[in-house]
């Protein structure tokens, strides 16, 4: 319903008026008579409407209101008169009337006019705001355009716009001053023309797969230019689906090439430092533990047993100590990686176990293990460190229990056909851990009872390496405790199933492959190793066993034996000056093609090095043993060969 303004001097004909447009449906607002009220009462209300008489009292005729009102309203105005003669019309002209009734009018008439006035008002109204949006919407995108502008502009690397033709449309200051050229230069040339011969193939070759397909995604590759990088960024511009040019970004990424390198080469600087500590400080520590074993295995009186037995043991505690130290360092950064190897879960266990029965016996605990029948015998993982792992949290909670038992437990968490997730835990009735300390006992370097009147000795390192291991190998690490009724330590690591060989059952032993020598108590052994103590140690412990050694200094000396004499087996240093253990490995396996057989050869490593063992074993190492080597191992390793 259309709210009309009667603006009308007559009274008798301006109640007329308002009671037919009533009729018709419209509602009269109000009615005034002179051309000052009606501009009042447009200031004040709006209305759909305006019906004026021309010729009215007062000092504004219906023209001059009009007039005035069209300066602050949009309010559609129908003159009503009862003149037609040239000068009304012409004054009325001046007003932009939407129509004319002439008194007196007909109802037909009258309806016509205002619904004919009320629609033109209405799509006027509607281009106005169209008008005005599309002129606001232009005023804003050149806004945005002139601040897109600037910023190109101003940016520190080029920008290049081409069209669909690869003609350089549009290019920033950056750009200009990289090539030495002005804009006017280079606009409308073809693309091609600032690259050299292989930039230029690689991008025409983008192009040529942006044209060809709407979905390309951002292309970004490295460039040298003499002493600078740079990084070039090319993304594919499409309108509706087509291709339509390329926006091409050269940014120069040459301190943050350099910044990356010197990170790189101080990463492989640590990584060779903690390579060399680990070698220094194991050397020597296996010439001390060797020594110490060979002592304790002569006669000896019970005193001095005794005290070798403390020396080995402090020894022993050192290199744990030393051993922490190393892999946390390692882990903290990041060059500590899970290798892969199939290995018997329960044998790995018993090995582990097997010391640390031992320690418990000798505090009266009680260590015992349970493994479900329905784990696996085989899987694919890393032993050492699932070895590293379990070692620590029985060893802590050795540690930790004064009186009782400790509990290991192993089943089956979650399976698939490619996978097993193992779930262990480890329980003892030990002193247990407050409540609020829990959240502290996986930091590195912290104890529960961290004072000087401390009654457990331990760098508190343990429990953070494991964790970190655990998590390095896809895992999780938690604990439960209650103080003064013990700790359950759980973790779960994710194992490859085996891939089955018909040769080799579930819980099979190794076969022994030795063509060259005798039994396993009589194993002629080649020692490659340039340190005379670690060949001393060596040769006794073997010796001991009843088998017999021969050394050679390097690789080189090694070559001329093999080639002179058979052998059961070759321990190899991995660290002999002058010497490719990983070249002499490789001219072994030569050898063995030559004449046949197969020569098992296990690695000597101070520093284990994952680099290393990758390559060693690819080179056709049977083995790796750790320094300083645990001679029951190395047994065991010659015993399964």
């Amino acid at each position: 319903m259309a709210d009309i303004l009667i603006v009308e001097d007559e009274a008798l004909v301006a109640e007329d008026v308002k009671d037919t447009l009533e009729q018709m449906g419209y509602n009269v607002v109000s009615i005034v008579s002179t051309g000052e009220a009606a501009v009042e009462y447009c200031r004040r209300s709006t209305v759909d409407l305006i019906l004026m008489d021309i010729s009215l009292g007062g000092k504004l005729d219906g023209v001059q209101a009009s007039k005035i009102i069209n300066e602050f309203s949009e309010s559609p105005i129908v003159f009503l008169t009862a003149y037609m003669d040239t000068e009304t019309l012409e004054s009325a002209r001046e007003a932009a009337p939407y129509g004319y009734l002439l008194k007196p009018f007909h109802e037909r008439d009258l309806q016509t006019t205002i619904m004919m006035a009320l629609h033109r008002s209405k799509i006027e109204q509607e281009l106005r705001r169209a008008r005005q949006e599309t002129s606001r919407a232009k005023k804003e995108a050149e806004k945005e355009s002139s601040r897109l502008a600037a910023m190109i502009e101003s940016m520190e690397e080029g920008v290049v716009f081409a069209d669909k033709n690869n003609n350089v449309e549009n290019v920033n200051a950056w750009f200009c001053k990289f090539l030495g050229m002005e804009r006017e230069s280079i606009i409308g040339k073809p693309l091609e023309l600032f690259h050299d011969q292989e930039s230029k193939n690689r991008v025409l070759n983008l192009i040529r797969r942006f044209q060809s397909d709407p979905n390309s995604s951002v292309e970004v590759f490295e460039k040298t230019i003499g002493e600078n990088e740079f990084m070039l960024r090319c993304r594919p511009i499409y309108r509706k689906g087509v291709y339509d040019g390329i926006l091409l970004n050269v940014i120069d990424v040459t301190e943050l090439v350099r910044a990356r390198r010197r990170a790189e080469d101080a990463n492989r600087a640590k990584t060779q430092f903690l390579a060399n500590m680990s070698h220094e400080i194991r050397t020597p520590m296996n010439i001390i533990i060797g020594m110490t074993d060979l002592v304790l295995m002569s006669e000896l009186t019970e005193e001095q047993r005794d005290h070798l037995e403390i020396a080995s043991q402090s020894a022993n505690r050192l290199l744990a100590l030393i051993n922490d130290i190393l892999d946390f360092s390692k882990i903290e950064a990041g060059k500590l990686k899970p290798v892969e190897t199939e290995y018997n879960i329960r044998n790995t266990v018993k090995q582990t176990l097997e010391t640390l029965i031992v320690e418990a016996d000798q505090k009266g605990v009680h260590l015992s293990h349970s493994i479900d029948p329905d784990v696996p015998f085989y899987l694919r993982g890393d032993p050492d460190r699932f070895q590293q792992i379990i070692r620590n949290i029985v060893e802590n909670g050795v540690k930790f229990t004064p009186h009782g038992h400790v509990s290991l437990k192993i089943k089956i968490n979650e399976r698939s056909d490619e996978r097993v997730v193992l779930m262990v835990s480890v329980s003892d009735t030990g002193i247990g851990i407050p409540s609020e300390k829990l959240d502290r006992i996986f930091d590195s370097f912290t104890q529960v009872d961290g004072s000087i009147t401390r009654r457990y000795e331990g760098t508190g390192l343990g429990t953070a390496i494991s964790k970190k291991l655990v998590e390095l190998m896809g895992g999780e690490m938690w604990v439960e405790s209650e103080e003064g009724r013990g700790s359950v330590f759980s973790f779960t690591i994710p194992f490859k199933r085996r891939q089955r060989n018909k040769d080799i059952e579930e819980g099979a032993s190794p076969k022994n492959n030795r063509k060259n020598g005798s039994s396993a108590g009589g194993m002629k052994i080649l020692a490659v190793d340039d340190n005379q103590f670690n060949q001393k140690i060596l040769e006794a412990f073997l010796t001991n066993c009843g088998h017999t050694m021969k050394t050679a200094l390097n690789g080189k000396e090694a070559i001329e034996l093999l080639a002179a004499e058979p052998f059961d087996a070759v321990l190899l240093d991995i660290i002999t000056p002058g010497t490719d253990q990983a070249e002499t490995t490789r001219r072994i396996r030569a050898i063995e093609a030559e004449k046949g057989g197969h020569i098992p050869i296990i690695g000597l490593t101070a520093h284990e090095s994952e680099t290393d063992k990758k390559t060693c074993l690819a080179a056709g190492m049977d083995a790796f043993l750790a320094k300083p080597v645990h001679y029951e191992q190395l047994l065991s390793i010659l015993n399964a060969l």
